[in-house]
């Protein structure tokens, strides 16, 4: 995964699931 990208995995309102935001940062 190249430096110009950023994982991050955040909460939901439940504890049970789990999302993972890629974001691009110029």
């Amino acid at each position: 995964k190249p430096l110009s990208w950023y994982w991050i995995d955040f909460k939901q309102t439940t504890s049970f699931e789990r999302k993972v935001l890629k974001i691009k940062i110029v």
